[in-house]
């Protein structure tokens, strides 16, 4: 009896294992490569380049974009000067791209100095123009702006 209980439990879990892998395969395998042979959308993957100068200093953002079909994922890295001062910050980027227009979801990867953020952006040939809108992790001495404050802006990013 105690052997029909045990053989029970044992073939209970390598089932529950098998389901799990196969889901797990098709999931992360199987689906995402159906997907890329069917896309036939616009590619945006890659490396992306803005700067913006100030009176005070510049800005200059590197975006890197990882595609699979219409999703995307990424990193944002920020490199600002202003009044000499200067701050660098990483973000994770998500989103998607949908008839030529991407909607990233931007969030900084480091938990002490919280920031997060949109972007809403069309590709115009090798450029992605549009807008975006993110919380201000720096302050300057000599701006309005301070540590937390929301800023929209028109920004464009250039093939790199």
């Amino acid at each position: 009896m105690n052997d029909l209980i045990i053989l029970g439990v044992v073939s209970g879990v390598l089932s529950a294992a098998t389901v799990y892998l196969l889901v797990s395969i098709f999931k992360n395998i199987v689906a995402p490569w159906y997907l890329r042979l069917v896309y036939q959308g616009i590619d945006v993957s890659g490396s992306w380049k803005s700067e913006e100068e100030y009176t005070n200093g510049k800005t200059t953002e590197a975006l890197s974009l990882n595609q699979s079909a219409h999703s995307l994922r990424g990193t944002l890295v920020r490199h600002q000067e202003i009044d000499g001062d200067i701050i660098i910050s990483t973000s994770k980027v998500e989103g998607e791209v949908w008839e030529g227009c991407l909607t990233l979801k931007i969030r900084s990867t480091n938990s002490k100095r919280l920031s997060f953020g949109n972007m809403l952006l069309k590709v115009e040939g090798e450029k992605l123009a549009g807008y975006g809108s993110h919380r201000v992790l720096g302050e300057s001495r000599n701006s309005p702006l301070r540590y937390g404050d929301i800023i929209n802006k028109q920004t464009t990013f250039e093939r790199d």
